[in-house]
């Protein structure tokens, strides 16, 4: 987080926190070091019908996968890979 600008970085670490936090928060609770493609999904889908914005879900999607690709550079092969956040047609600004 050191090289991104304070707002960037206090913003990541939120959506980082936010997903820490939904995990812990299920009945069985997911290991947010080694989510499955399904957790992902899952998680995004709540984010949905919580009324998230497809803007807050999409860039929660990237800071997660911009979190595994680091950690995967690390060597702990905790890679992510969840197919691109689909937008319903009516999200879209064309």
């Amino acid at each position: 987080m050191l090289g991104y600008r304070f707002n960037t970085a206090r913003a990541y670490w939120g959506d980082l926190e936010h997903w820490r936090d939904w995990c812990m928060d299920l009945p069985d609770a997911v290991d947010p070091l080694w989510p499955t493609s399904s957790d992902i999904e899952h998680y995004l889908l709540s984010m949905r019908v919580a009324g998230y914005s497809p803007n807050t879900v999409a860039r929660r999607l990237t800071t997660l996968r911009a979190f595994f690709a680091d950690a995967d550079r690390g060597g702990s092969n905790a890679v992510m890979k969840v197919a691109p956040v689909p937008r319903r047609r009516s999200d879209r600004h064309d």
